[in-house]
């Protein structure tokens, strides 16, 4: 009976790894569109978001350390 229970356990832990790595898997995807997004806006646009982002951080009391994205792909913060 113990084995039978601990084989249940298991089976159920690895289904549930499946559904993390499933979550995973559209959380990438959803990081991955909202970067695709953010890298089409214009300069100005990015600097204003940018700011919104550590002007919201500053306010909950954290430190307003957000950086801009690298779009072009040399490697760097693109310059805003």
């Amino acid at each position: 009976m113990k084995t039978v229970i601990a084989l249940t356990a298991v089976a159920l832990l690895l289904g549930a790894c499946e559904y993390l790595g499933i979550g995973r898997n559209y959380a990438g995807q959803g990081a991955a569109y909202a970067l695709v997004a953010e890298c089409s806006l214009s300069a100005e646009q990015r600097k204003a978001n940018l700011d919104a982002v550590n002007a919201a951080a500053e306010a909950q009391g954290s430190a307003a350390r957000a950086t801009s994205l690298d779009c072009d792909g040399d490697g760097v913060p693109d310059p805003l």
